[in-house]
């Protein structure tokens, strides 16, 4: 059985002329519920979750910077904790705990 984690997050960026914008950044993150009975599994779904974050924080603009796979680490880490919290399931938060160091 595979669930749907969402979430939507309004960031604010700083622009180059220094004016605050905000944006909306909506994430969908499939992953299968069995796998969160398992370290192993777990490890699984905070990777699928790692990889949907950093793809959904790529920071636009130039043809160099989206090669190099530039991305807005403060939206990243708040779209990664936040799916953990949403799912709240113990064996993630553990594996997500111990990856934080």
């Amino acid at each position: 059985m595979r669930f749907v984690v969402s979430s939507l997050i309004a960031l604010g960026l700083i622009g180059a002329a220094h004016a605050n914008t905000i944006e909306q950044v909506e994430v969908e993150i499939s992953y299968n519920k069995a796998d969160l009975q398992t370290s192993e599994g777990a490890e699984l779904v905070l990777a699928t979750i790692e990889r949907e974050a950093r793809k959904d924080c790529r920071i636009a603009g130039s043809y160099s910077t989206l090669l190099n796979g530039m991305m807005d680490e403060k939206c990243y880490k708040e779209i990664v904790s936040k799916a953990v919290a949403k799912i709240d399931a113990p064996t993630l938060t553990r594996v997500y705990s111990q990856k934080l160091g």
